[in-house]
């Protein structure tokens, strides 16, 4: 099973089935609720990691499962 994080239609990080649905709901700001905290986790991770702030989606396999937005 083969999971992407895109960004304007670009695999920005891809794996076989691991953390990719974690790092995804991080970006989005599921996974951490205090905002100081979702904050950095953008700011010092997902930025320097050739993510940017805006729209994201989760494609598993080909399909489109999620979508989501990076704020700062």
């Amino acid at each position: 099973m083969k999971q992407e994080i895109r960004q304007d239609n670009k695999v920005i990080l891809w794996d076989n089935g691991g953390s990719t649905m974690m790092i995804f709901r991080n970006l989005i700001g599921l996974n951490i609720k205090d905002k100081i905290e979702y904050r950095k986790y953008i700011k010092y991770v997902a930025l320097p990691n050739g993510f940017k702030v805006g729209k994201v989606e989760l494609w598993c396999d080909g399909e489109l499962i999620e979508q989501g937005k990076i704020t700062l």
